[in-house]
């Protein structure tokens, strides 16, 4: 009998045997020959042990049965068995009110970050429903070698805000799990200028449900690269809001929704964020520095650098994680100090200075960094700086020093638009670093 490439051998979906084996059987029960003799010589030729005649009576009658009713050659043929999901990843979907779980049908795409497709599948409004963090994956590989995918996630009702009290229930029944990652590579995942709550584009749901993509396309790489990754770091590098302090406090006129609507709904995000990483690895590191448009205060005058809603945010993220620190105890939230618009986090021998970039003028991000290294200051002796702030993305390497920056995650900044006819190219940013080198950077 031939072997197939996979491994595997297509068998019968009656009796299981291979296909040589039916098509000896055949040829043997054309020539008229008894039972008896069809198990004699099919014994002897395929197998140590002995066939019985009512073995090989009930496998051609079964066959016959089924091709009588099925338009099929004689006695049926092969038939590969179907491509049937592990136990317990079975296509079904729980709703319990306003929030419920979804266990998709077999996928051959391995990297889905949009699951509409599959709500509409089961009969579910995307547009009422909201995927509640990343989804989790089975694969499998079928008898013709395919492999196929399942994703389960959760739903719930859409609803763009949400309080501390709720954020503290998202954490406190999570169960701890043990991590995936094996490696001694850090794993970044870097996102800037969110500006939740600006109307331009498709607004703040169109700039959400991009998140959310980006992060569940980073799961994707971590589950893909496992044996290389330990450590996870998560960098949000400034205007993750777009606050109420901008051009006088005049975009307030093209912003939905207030600032604390808008600080609520990062917060989900970031917990989103550290439940999709927390469980992958034993060491998660979330930063965020102040941008911007994410001040605190700037009129009539300005309080300090650090004074920030994006510091804030996350600030209330490790405050909620304390509650559940059998799930979250590996997870660390770093904030930068006090007046300050800058921190460095070391992971797996690398130096990683963030900075939201409304610091310098287009194009001085070098000079700029040069001079908080003759400064003396921290951030002036990382390997890679961490940027955002101009909305468009830049990977630039000079020496053995690397600048990052961020997309935006807003689809057009309208303004902009009229005046260049410009819009964005919304994304996050994934790379692997160990000793100061990078490794597999991408922005999606």
């Amino acid at each position: 009998m031939t072997n197939s490439p996979t491994g595997y051998e297509p068998q019968c979906r009656t009796c299981n045997a291979p296909e040589e084996i039916q098509n000896y059987m055949v040829v043997l029960k054309s020539d008229n020959e008894t039972y008896e003799s069809i198990s004699t010589k099919v014994s002897s030729k395929y197998f140590p042990f002995v066939i019985s005649p009512d073995a090989v009576s009930n496998h051609l009658r079964k066959h016959a049965s089924v091709a009588s009713t099925e338009t099929v050659s004689p006695l049926l043929g092969v038939v590969k068995p179907p491509a049937t999901p592990p136990k317990g990843w079975e296509a079904k979907v729980e709703l319990e009110g306003d929030t419920g779980t979804v266990t998709s049908t077999p996928q051959t795409d391995s990297k889905l970050s949009d699951f509409s497709q599959i709500l509409e599948e089961f009969g579910i409004d995307s547009t009422e429903f909201e995927i509640d963090g990343p989804a989790k994956i089975s694969k499998w590989q079928t008898f013709s070698g395919e492999w196929l995918t399942s994703y389960k996630f959760r739903i719930r009702k859409t609803n763009p805000t949400i309080d501390i009290t709720e954020l503290i229930k998202l954490v406190q029944d999570v169960k701890p799990q043990t991590p995936i990652t094996t490696g001694d590579h850090a794993f970044v995942f870097a996102a800037g200028d969110l500006q939740l709550g600006k109307s331009d584009g498709d607004g703040v749901e169109g700039t959400v449900r991009r998140y959310r993509e980006s992060l569940q396309n980073a799961v994707n790489k971590v589950h893909q690269n496992k044996d290389q990754i330990g450590t996870i770091l998560v960098s949000f590098v400034g205007d993750c809001i777009e606050g109420m302090v901008s051009q006088g406090g005049r975009n307030a006129r093209r912003t939905v929704l207030s600032t604390t609507q808008q600080v609520n709904l990062l917060r989900q995000l970031m917990i989103e964020t550290v439940k999709a990483f927390a469980p992958l690895t034993g060491k998660l590191i979330l930063v965020s520095v102040p941008g911007n448009h994410d001040e605190a205060q700037r009129e009539p005058v300005s309080t300090d650098g650090s004074d920030s809603w994006a510091v804030d945010a996350l600030r209330a993220v490790s405050q909620g994680l304390e509650f559940n620190p059998e799930a979250f105890g590996h997870v660390e939230c770093l904030e930068v100090p006090f007046d300050e618009l800058t921190i460095v986090v070391e992971v797996a021998g690398t130096k990683i200075g963030h900075a939201h970039g409304h610091q310098w003028s287009r194009g001085k991000h070098w000079t700029w960094w040069s001079g908080q290294h003759w400064g003396g200051h921290s951030i002036g002796e990382a390997d890679i700086l961490l940027c955002g702030h101009f909305h468009t993305g830049m990977y630039e390497q000079e020496n053995f020093k690397h600048i990052i920056r961020t997309p935006a995650f807003e689809q057009e900044s309208t303004y902009f638009r009229h005046k260049t006819g410009k819009i964005g190219n919304p994304s996050a940013v994934t790379f692997l670093t160990k000793g100061g080198k990078l490794k597999y950077i991408d922005f999606e």
